[in-house]
């Protein structure tokens, strides 16, 4: 999965677990590439990620995971100071991305028509929390959505002017891999019980 999305991966398996305490869990966070890769070479069942790269006629593509991206920052950032940012005000400052840049690139490009790498990327980590413990400790700014803070009380997020509304994060899966049913009971969980209650919890922060 991307690491956008972890905090709707981790609780849906606390969930999953509860219900089907006798399967045997593995999650994978990296780049498209790397999901695409173990995709086609069956080491996974599914992928989660908001880049299209995975729409071919090998692969099926459905929507999922409605959410949105927000600038992360600390809260005595000089951003923090404005209710919104644009990409411009991204420009002036130091950007630290989680392991999903390809993600970021096509939300930007499709959404903001925006080239990512124009931004002063000052370096790639490998998941979300290693990402926003860099953030807590520099002046430096990332890109992901505002439910990934819900735990660090010194960062706060602001809405990027044209990402207002949610982008869709899709399920990709091998149409020549027998579905499980056990990969249909996951995502039934992540998609009826997670999401909303999620959905809650990120309008209440």
């Amino acid at each position: 999965a991307s690491s956008l999305v972890a905090p709707y991966v981790c609780a849906t398996i606390g969930t999953f677990m509860k219900y089907y305490p006798e399967v045997r869990i593995y999650v994978e966070y990296a780049d498209s590439a790397v999901l695409q890769s173990s995709l086609r070479s069956h080491r996974i069942d599914f992928a989660l990620g908001l880049s299209d790269s995975f729409i071919d006629e090998n692969i099926e593509v459905e929507p999922c995971i409605p959410v949105k991206l927000y600038a992360i920052m600390c809260d005595t950032h000089t951003l923090s100071r404005s209710r919104e940012v644009t990409f411009e005000d991204l420009l002036k400052h130091g950007i630290i991305l989680p392991d999903t840049t390809d993600n970021l690139s096509y939300a930007l490009k499709k959404y903001l028509h925006k080239d990512i790498f124009k931004l002063r990327i000052k370096g790639t980590v490998g998941n979300s929390q290693e990402c926003l413990a860099i953030i807590e400790d520099t002046r430096s700014v990332t890109l992901m959505p505002r439910l990934n803070i819900r735990n660090h009380s010194t960062l706060t997020a602001r809405s990027i002017v044209g990402l207002e509304q949610p982008l869709m994060i899709n399920v990709s899966r091998m149409f020549d891999m027998p579905v499980k049913c056990s990969t249909e009971r996951f995502l039934k969980i992540l998609k009826d019980e997670v999401c909303p209650r999620l959905s809650v919890l990120e309008d209440a922060m």
